[in-house]
């Protein structure tokens, strides 16, 4: 499993992992790390950074990255979050204008 983080400044908090995952940093599109076409996560910049818009389309294996919402959308597509591990399922139904109504 090859990793591409943003920033080294990440590194720090990645230890103790398996020897078949590979971290590289990828903070400029134009001087990749490596083939993107083999990195199967990919955390993008929040920061100021250069873009990898046209960089993504060439990761093949790619089979996450994170946003920036993850934690809200986590919660409102599963009903869980760090503080609530237990999923809940909304039975509201969006009316027209796609605002839910009835049980959550």
């Amino acid at each position: 499993m090859k990793i591409w983080l943003p920033h080294k400044l990440g590194l720090p908090y990645l230890h103790d992992l398996p020897a078949a995952v590979d971290i590289e940093v990828a903070d400029d599109p134009a001087t990749l790390p490596s083939d993107p076409e083999t990195v199967t996560f990919f955390v993008p910049t929040v920061l100021d950074q250069p873009q990898f818009h046209d960089v993504v389309p060439r990761m093949r294996a790619l089979a996450g990255s994170p946003t920036a919402c993850t934690g809200w959308c986590a919660t409102r597509s599963t009903g869980t979050s760090p503080g609530n591990p237990s999923p809940t399922v909304s039975t509201a139904e969006p009316d027209a204008s796609g605002a839910a109504t009835g049980p959550t």
